[in-house]
């Protein structure tokens, strides 16, 4: 990939922050309501509306929690492909609930054909998707080494420690570590990112990337070209802030950079 010229980054479709308190607040809510004690009908209908609702703002567990509606038959009918989709899309976006409803499907042979080996990888990345968000202090990350794999809080602490020593990169999300730069010698260095990409000419040192990692790669194709478009005017602080956060931060990158 080759950056010839800057372009224009595309404005957020929404306002980030609030998009992103909004949707979660939904997902929040639902899950008191689903999993109060006792409920009744009504209850579980808001649990719905309120799961739905954030999932269809596209946050990744409620839409996990869809999938777990299609895999057991609760609130629509019972639909093990559609779960399925639902959850390799997850997946794809590193959403640790995602893998782990995959290794169970595989484990049970639920609406699959049981493969322990597959079960075993999705295991393995539900593991290590939930160690990085709990890494980057999300609670729900958090909350699925403590309620799915049954961890103590020492050996949560651990798990991070473990992710922090050899983590996923942000933007390609691949490991780090395996990223090597082929435009350069094969021997070349390599390089971990610290988790704060700050820039000394902003007196409060706004991250690229919150509380992540990105490997050699990713540095040379889109944060080196983004710290020169900062330098040069051609993007705002605030929308630096708050790229990470967008849906499509990906896609407006590429527009930005004008990937080829």
């Amino acid at each position: 990939m080759h950056f010839q010229k800057f372009g224009k980054l595309p404005p957020a479709p929404y306002d980030v922050p609030a998009h992103s308190r909004r949707r979660r607040k939904l997902y929040y809510e639902g899950l008191e309501y689903l999993e109060s004690k006792n409920p009744d009908e009504e209850t579980l209908a808001k649990a719905y509306q309120l799961i739905k609702e954030s999932a269809d703002m596209n946050f990744s567990y409620a839409l996990s929690k869809i999938g777990e509606f299609y895999r057991f038959g609760q609130f629509v009918d019972k639909d093990s492909k559609k779960a399925k989709e639902i959850f390799l899309d997850l997946v794809e976006r590193l959403n640790p609930t995602a893998a782990l409803n995959l290794g169970q499907m595989y484990h049970d042979g639920d609406g699959v054909e049981k493969d322990s080996k597959k079960a075993g990888e999705y295991f393995e990345k539900a593991f290590l998707y939930a160690s990085r968000e709990a890494y980057k202090g999300d609670w729900l990350g958090h909350d699925v080494l403590d309620n799915k794999f049954l961890l103590v809080d020492h050996e949560i602490n651990n798990a991070i420690k473990k992710y922090r020593l050899d983590p996923i990169c942000d933007i390609c999300h691949e490991n780090v570590f395996e990223q090597r730069s082929f435009t350069q010698s094969p021997f070349r260095e390599i390089r971990k990112v610290p988790s704060r990409i700050e820039y000394p000419e902003y007196d409060d040192g706004k991250p690229v990337i919150r509380r992540g990692f990105c490997c050699v790669n990713c540095m040379d194709e889109y944060i080196y070209p983004l710290m020169e478009a900062v330098k040069k005017g051609l993007v705002s602080e605030k929308e630096i802030t708050y790229l990470d956060g967008r849906d499509d931060m990906m896609n407006a990158l590429k527009i930005f950079l004008k990937a080829d």
